[in-house]
């Protein structure tokens, strides 16, 4: 396609035009996500690869970047042509930490003024500590079904197992305060609705298994659930593998695959019963809800649906808010209960610990690291 037919135009040095093709209400959130950040054309093609390395990159943020070694740290500076006003800190580092049981260490020697994710082990011994930071995040964490593999193509059985898992029991076990959820859209966000999926009902689910055919699990064959390789990951699934087999009757196999492997399978081959989270991309339930169109290469459940389809697509340019939220309930009826397409169980929440003289640390529902306005007190 070429260029001058994207209806994207620079009027002038600072000025820049996006014409849509249709009214989306929610345009203005989708220029909150990094890909709508400007880049320099230039910059990108004499560097190639390496346009992002230190000494190349060139953004108009309020820092710029000095030193990166790879899987290690990186380092930031204060920007002396940033056009707003000068942030709070002239030197930040970044460390990328692998074992969260040595992170945690610095932190407690003095060696980083935050720690962010906080392990889950740790979590308890810092409830009450006002070092300790919790907050919920647009991101919602779900197991999906292949709806076209026995006995998952049935949607009372999906429906079953949907009804047999106890989500109150998630943050103890996962211990960060995570937020049980039936529906898609996470907590927080426009368009939440606690109401409208399966709850935990062991009776119910019971009950729908039989009218499936399988009276107390009797005829079903072991039930095949995959994760990507995660410790916290694997808690939830031997915990989902608990719930089944106590309350359905049903013999669960797991499987835990490295994360690349475990993405073509998916594509290619999902198992009965799979796992994934999705973090929003900008704050509006679009960057959600369209995963799961028929279209959708993220959608690996293997279920299309047009009327899904037509209620989302038609609440991206509903500007009424009543009847736009009214589109999205209906949808979500659709995928989490009437068609039962997949389970969310939680929404994602933040565990971070932050140093008293850290001043104006950032937190919000897209879990952005702004340091603009963050400062260190001169007396720590």
């Amino acid at each position: 396609m070429p260029p001058e037919s994207l209806g994207v135009r620079a009027l002038d040095d600072r000025t820049l035009e996006v014409e849509l093709s249709n009214p989306v209400v929610f345009f203005p959130m989708v220029t909150t996500f990094i890909v709508t950040f400007p880049m320099r054309r230039d910059v990108v093609e004499k560097f190639g690869d390496k346009w992002t390395e230190p000494g190349n990159i060139v953004t108009c943020g309020p820092y710029n970047l000095t030193l990166w070694e790879h899987e290690y740290k990186l380092e930031l500076e204060r920007n002396p042509f940033y056009h707003g006003e000068r942030p709070g800190l002239d030197h930040i580092i970044f460390y990328m930490i692998q074992e969260t049981s040595t992170a945690l260490s610095l932190y407690q020697t003095g060696g980083l003024d935050a720690l962010d994710p906080l392990p889950p082990p740790a979590i308890p011994a810092y409830e009450g500590n006002p070092e300790y930071i919790n907050f919920p995040y647009f991101a919602n964490y779900y197991y999906g079904f292949n709806t076209q593999k026995p006995p998952m193509d049935n949607p009372k059985v999906r429906a079953a197992f949907a009804s047999a898992i106890d989500r109150r029991e998630l943050p103890k076990i996962l211990k960060g305060h995570q937020i049980p959820v039936t529906t898609l859209i996470p907590f927080g966000m426009e368009g939440y609705r606690p109401d409208l999926g399966y709850d935990f009902n062991p009776e119910r689910a019971k009950k729908l298994l039989a009218e499936a055919g399988y009276p107390g699990g009797q005829g079903l064959p072991t039930i095949e659930l995959a994760y990507n390789t995660e410790e916290a990951h694997r808690m939830v699934a031997e915990f989902v593998q608990q719930e089944w087999r106590r309350n359905l009757g049903v013999n669960v196999e797991i499987r835990n695959q490295e994360w690349k492997v475990y993405l073509k399978n998916l594509q290619y081959d999902p198992p009965h019963v799979w796992r994934l989270g999705w973090i929003m991309d900008y704050p509006d339930p679009d960057a959600i809800m369209t995963v799961f169109l028929s279209n959708s290469g993220n959608n690996h459940t293997k279920w299309k649906s047009k009327e899904y389809d037509d209620m989302v697509m038609r609440a991206q340019v509903e500007r009424d808010p009543a009847a736009r939220r009214a589109l999205y309930d209906r949808a979500q009826s659709l995928l989490c209960r009437d068609d039962t397409v997949i389970i969310p169980l939680y929404s994602y929440t933040v565990n971070m610990l932050v140093k008293p003289w850290v001043r104006d640390y950032p937190k919000n529902g897209q879990d952005l690291l702004d340091l603009r306005r963050t400062t260190i007190a001169e007396t720590p």
